[in-house]
């Protein structure tokens, strides 16, 4: 017989984890797709610059919007070990710690979102290095911030691999959500790896469109209740043993 606080206490974690996906998923739109992407201007420094300061709050809530990010990924992390932990202890507490140095390197980038304002306001220890190679030094960052996203895009597609396995391997995560998980990984390593390695093969953005789709849909999968507490119980007692007040 299944708990009903238990089945309550499970719903409401997937609940709270698909709302704080949502969440995630929206402030990193935000931040890459409407602030950065309308703001810097590849390969032109001044513009870039003028387009900043031009538009200064607006990027620091850009920078501001990736922290809610990265704050809602840790609780996803530690919320999906615990949903998944019945599949297996040690594939889950490695897909949660593939996350969380994901976060790690995404939350290091992060300080290069904001170092552009720093070089561009016009700090008076700064008087001294013309305005043209702050701008440069501006851009510069940038691209830094980008590579940190593109290292951390690594980390995190091995987290999602790992969560296609563990839902191909014990169905917690309905296996065609599993599967797409698979793909998203591929996704996301061949426009990291282009990037990183090829930067001088063009690739369409659209490649990183069936990862996002996909994580949409495990947000909304998550929102809806998240995995059977009857196969999640099933896995559960077969890897440890219940206490007495839900094995009644």
């Amino acid at each position: 017989m299944v708990d009903p606080g238990q089945v309550r206490s499970l719903r409401r974690e997937a609940r709270v984890c698909g709302l704080l996906y949502l969440v995630g998923i929206a402030t990193a739109f935000f931040a890459e797709m409407f602030v950065r992407s309308s703001l810097v201007v590849s390969g032109d420094a001044v513009a870039t610059a003028q387009k900043i300061l031009a538009s200064e709050h607006l990027y620091r809530l850009g920078g501001f919007a990736d922290i809610i990010n990265l704050s809602c990924d840790v609780a996803i992390a530690i919320i999906l070990y615990h949903l998944l932990r019945p599949a297996g202890q040690v594939a889950a507490l490695t897909a949660a710690a593939f996350r969380l140095v994901a976060d790690v390197c995404l939350a290091a980038a992060t300080f290069f979102h904001f170092a552009p304002l720093t070089l561009l306001n016009g700090s008076p220890y700064l008087a001294a290095m013309p305005l043209a190679e702050r701008q440069v030094l501006a851009l510069e960052a940038i691209k830094i911030h980008n590579l940190g996203y593109n290292v951390s895009m690594l980390f995190f597609g091995i987290h999602l691999l790992l969560l296609g396995w563990i839902s191909l391997r014990s169905a917690l995560i309905p296996r065609l959500l599993g599967a797409l998980l698979v793909l998203t990984f591929f996704c996301y390593w061949t426009n990291c790896v282009v990037h990183l390695v090829f930067p001088e093969i063009p690739l369409s953005a659209y490649v990183l469109l069936p990862g996002f789709l996909t994580e949409l849909a495990l947000a909304i999968w998550l929102l809806a209740g998240g995995p059977s507490v009857v196969r999640w119980r099933a896995l559960a007692e077969r890897t440890e043993p219940l206490p007495e007040t839900m094995a009644a």
